[in-house]
């Protein structure tokens, strides 16, 4: 019986980790395209980061049809505490950044690898996962999982910058979400950290 729940429990948060990681690309990629054919721009992702901002402050006191269903199934029993719908604003912050910093190609790039690395990286690591990456202190993801999500934001990063630039958003994506960069002692969210972090070594690299 305890072999059994304890594979159960396994295979539960298997199901969680993926669902989260689909809702999150989901979103991503659907950004990316509105993005790219100009039917969306800054303006209309700065009005969906204040609205996700003002649900989360609602959340906290009323509870939201629908709404509530994602934050209790899919946002993690900590943040939900703390801040629901937090993997939501970081991801509409780090890509609002991107948009208004750097030039369209750059921008599209870094949303291409903030919504296909971290979701691929930690499902694909949990189902096939062997080598834990030392980079990662919270021990939580694997160097399969990283190789992975860095080979599909290498090719979907090539629609809008060449192969050596792609690569290099690739890398420097994967090194990016695994360290932890700390802002008064509290760790900025690698939404926010990836985004940012592509677009400065593309800019380099053109110098």
């Amino acid at each position: 019986m305890k072999r059994s729940k304890k594979k159960n429990n396994k295979l539960n948060s298997l199901e969680y980790e993926i669902t989260r990681a689909f809702l999150h690309m989901t979103l991503g990629i659907l950004l990316l395209t509105f993005l790219s054919m100009r039917i969306i721009n800054g303006f209309h992702i700065f009005i969906l980061l204040i609205l996700s901002g003002l649900i989360s402050l609602i959340y906290k006191k009323y509870k939201l049809p629908v709404i509530s269903f994602f934050f209790e199934n899919y946002e993690r029993p900590k943040v939900l505490k703390r801040f629901p719908g937090k993997g939501l604003v970081t991801l509409l912050i780090g890509i609002l950044l991107a948009y208004k910093l750097y030039p369209f190609d750059i921008a599209m790039t870094t949303i291409v690898v903030v919504s296909l690395l971290d979701p691929i990286s930690r499902s694909f690591g949990m189902m096939f996962g062997k080598t834990i990456n030392i980079l990662d202190p919270k021990k939580k993801k694997y160097i399969e999982g990283h190789i992975m999500g860095g080979v599909a934001s290498f090719l979907v990063s090539m629609i809008y910058v060449n192969p050596i630039e792609s690569l290099i958003a690739a890398l420097v994506g994967i090194i990016s979400e695994s360290v932890i960069v700390q802002l008064n002692g509290e760790s900025i969210d690698d939404n926010i950290v990836v985004p940012l972090a592509v677009g400065v070594s593309i800019l380099l690299l053109r110098m």
